[in-house]
């Protein structure tokens, strides 16, 4: 079986993890980052289908190719999280 890539954390947790290896929280270096996961060669080898935030949905790769469109032309199937966080369910 193949897995699932979960990219979907949020401006701010992803930004804690920049931050770990000195790298600003700012959209380029986001973008770079998962640039850097979908354009890994090979990919749908391991994973069929990947998790995104609404920010990477909408993000396209340096040389202007939609982050959705690369997935799908390696037949990884783009999903978005769709949850509006933690509440009390009593």
């Amino acid at each position: 079986g193949k897995g699932i890539l979960a990219c979907d954390e949020s401006t701010k947790t992803i930004g804690k993890r920049l931050e770990q290896i000195g790298v600003p929280n700012e959209e380029t270096y986001r973008r770079q980052w998962r640039e850097l996961l979908f354009r890994t060669p090979n990919m749908n080898e391991a994973i069929s289908s990947a998790i995104l935030y609404e920010e990477t949905l909408f993000q396209n790769a340096e040389d202007g190719t939609p982050f959705v469109d690369i997935m799908k032309a390696n037949n990884v199937i783009p999903g978005i999280k769709v949850d509006t966080g933690v509440r009390a369910t009593f």
